[in-house]
């Protein structure tokens, strides 16, 4: 017996959302068939990430053969005939609408967040849905990254002279005060070799630079006005969660960090900074 989920938002929401479903298989013996092709990055889980020792199937070709058996029950029961076109589909909008109560089918107008129980005598439970809050660091703990991922990261940030500060800054969907971070912060900017800012917009890398030559920023950004960084702008998906991770690695190994922002995703790279046990993520493990 499964739970379907497709969690949506950004890379803390979807972490939030895997944790709430983790919880629920738990307590109800199922296994989530997590997807998330239809994200917001539209990336294969299973090409950057696995768990261990939870009952998850995230890779979406493994997920694609589960719904081959056409004897499934599902639930809810109006989505039994369109499971293949949802899972076929990558453009999420085409099926669900976002709504303050969460994201609703829009043919069926069923709410795809779902209550907090679920009819148990189905094969297939679906969820479409939004979560965030501290949940997306709790399920952080639980990530580990493949091998070409670490390697990715640890060679890009060779090219940092230590030691070096580690800042970030989310200024485009939520603000942040970033002249008033450096110019209450202005004597560890000449402490350090090199700075490296985590960012969302591009403007906070010309004003660093500005104050500081020694500043570092290795994420590909939009040509065009955008919203958020992991909105549907025209770069490569994977490579957009390359520099998601990348930008992590780099704050996590960093000697020392600065931030005035807030949000889901800050919050990971506080904890993340501070935890030395997430180093171990970006160690190569047997699994």
């Amino acid at each position: 017996m499964y739970v379907y989920l497709e969690p949506m938002g950004g890379f803390n929401d979807m972490l939030g959302a895997i944790y709430w479903a983790i919880n629920y298989c738990n307590s109800t013996k199922r296994i989530l068939l997590l997807n998330t092709m239809s994200s917001h990055y539209k990336f294969n889980f299973s090409d950057f990430f696995y768990f261990k020792n939870l009952n998850i199937i995230c890779d979406f070709n493994e997920i694609k053969k589960i719904f081959e058996n056409k004897n499934l029950t599902i639930y809810p029961n109006e989505l039994s005939s369109s499971i293949n076109n949802i899972i076929n589909n990558n453009e999420y909008a085409n099926y669900f609408d976002w709504t303050k109560n969460g994201w609703i089918h829009k043919d069926t107008k069923i709410l795809m967040n779902g209550p907090t129980t679920f009819p148990c005598n189905k094969d297939v439970i679906i969820i479409i849905k939004n979560q965030g809050g501290p949940y997306g660091v709790e399920m952080f703990k639980h990530l580990y990254f493949k091998p070409n991922i670490i390697d990715y990261c640890v060679n890009i940030q060779s090219k940092l002279q230590r030691p070096y500060l580690g800042i970030h800054i989310r200024n485009t969907d939520l603000k942040s005060d970033y002249h008033k971070l450096y110019n209450d912060h202005k004597q560890h900017f000449n402490k350090f070799k090199c700075i490296y800012i985590a960012t969302d917009d591009k403007n906070v890398i010309t004003y660093f630079k500005s104050k500081n030559p020694n500043i570092f920023n290795f994420i590909t950004f939009p040509d065009k006005n955008y919203y958020n960084l992991h909105g549907n702008y025209n770069i490569d998906n994977n490579e957009k969660l390359k520099e998601l991770i990348l930008d992590i690695y780099i704050i996590t190994m960093a000697d020392a960090f600065l931030s005035n922002s807030t949000g889901g995703y800050n919050n990971i790279m506080r904890n993340s900074f501070r935890n030395i046990s997430c180093i171990n993520k970006f160690k190569y493990i047997i699994y």
